[in-house]
């Protein structure tokens, strides 16, 4: 299997696929205000990659934004007021109640909505978002429960998530890779 990466300028996505394509780049900032930094790239045809730093997400999302040491605290219970925007259903809340470290949940979090952003936009346009369903297979892997033949990766590293999204069952998987370039 092949390993492609993409380089910008905070960091590195590493994408794996069989086939060779020139990256395409292009800046989504038509659905989100331009203070939500996210990216949005084609590896190659049929998948779709999206980052986005998580700062950026909770600032959006959040009504009341999280203490700025939240990576160091204990989890704390959240409900629907405490969003912005309607995007989890209330199994998904409990799930994100259920974890021990506030860090856990914001990651955890930032990945939904990222996830079932990225979905709305190719999959299921007008959707509510806390309607779009993630389940995991028996070994792990996340699908969308209204898509199950389509291929989607989370994950989440530092200050960034990034969501894949393979259509026509098309594999999709990604690592965030950090480099030593600043924000600016």
């Amino acid at each position: 299997m092949q390993i492609k990466t993409f380089t910008c300028n905070l960091f590195s996505l590493q994408t794996y696929g069989n086939k060779r394509r020139a990256w395409q780049i292009l800046k989504m900032n038509t659905v989100y205000p331009d203070n939500l930094f996210q990216n949005t790239f084609f590896p190659q045809p049929g998948i779709t990659v999206r980052y986005l730093k998580i700062p950026a997400i909770v600032d959006f999302i959040f009504s009341t934004a999280p203490d700025p040491n939240y990576k160091t605290m204990a989890n704390r219970s959240f409900g629907a007021t405490d969003f912005k925007i309607a995007f989890l259903s209330g199994e998904e809340l409990a799930t994100v109640n259920g974890f021990k470290a506030q860090k856990k949940q914001i990651e955890w979090m930032c990945g939904r909505f990222s996830l079932k952003t990225l979905a709305n936009e190719i999959l299921s346009p007008g959707v509510p978002l806390a309607d779009i369903q993630v389940s995991y297979q028996k070994k792990g892997a996340p699908f969308l429960n209204a898509y199950p033949d389509t291929p989607i990766s989370l994950s989440h590293s530092g200050d960034y998530t990034a969501v894949s999204l393979g259509q026509n069952r098309q594999r999709c998987r990604h690592e965030i890779c950090h480099s030593n370039h600043q924000a600016p």
